[in-house]
């Protein structure tokens, strides 16, 4: 498996996290730092060997076409976009124009039968439930795949909480 992550904010700690979380049961080869553009994902995929049971792949864009370059250099099977917020405007121009580019992940996805995790949170990214055959939704909206709870007691101490829905 290769699990792409793409988005406006978050890819780096994101990808951090999945990593750790697949790390206590599988061999996993994750992004250095922030390796994620067309010079930085060919370096990783050349660290990728048979010891690796699944890479955890940070993908970035700054222009057009980006991620859809990237997706294809590196055929996920599953793919995360944190969130779509304003970034490399000077290209991209506005936040449709972000969409369209994070979301070519998606489309791979699709195309190829992989799993997206869609952010229910994301107003951007939401509406890709109903495009999407294979994928998991996740955030604090209580109709979420994955349904999350953050609550502060008196002390302000947090507890964290989720439910799967089926």
């Amino acid at each position: 498996p290769i699990i792409a992550v793409a988005g406006s904010n978050g890819k780096t700690t994101t990808k951090d996290f999945i990593a750790h979380l697949l790390s206590s049961q599988y061999n996993v080869l994750k992004t250095h730092k922030n390796f994620n553009n067309q010079i930085g994902v060919p370096m990783m995929l050349l660290e990728l060997n048979e010891e690796h049971q699944v890479a955890v792949l940070e993908i970035g864009t700054n222009e057009p076409g980006e991620i859809d370059i990237l997706t294809r250099m590196i055929l996920p099977t599953h793919g995360i976009i944190t969130n779509i917020g304003k970034e490399h405007l000077e290209k991209l121009i506005d936040l449709d124009g972000v969409e369209l580019e994070e979301t070519y992940l998606f489309g791979y996805l699709k195309k190829h039968e992989g799993v997206a995790f869609i952010n229910n949170d994301d107003n951007r990214l939401k509406k890709y439930s109903r495009i999407l055959d294979k994928y998991i939704s996740f955030g604090t909206d209580e109709n979420s795949d994955i349904h999350s709870k953050i609550v502060l007691d008196e002390q302000l101490h947090s507890s964290f909480s989720f439910k799967i829905n089926d």
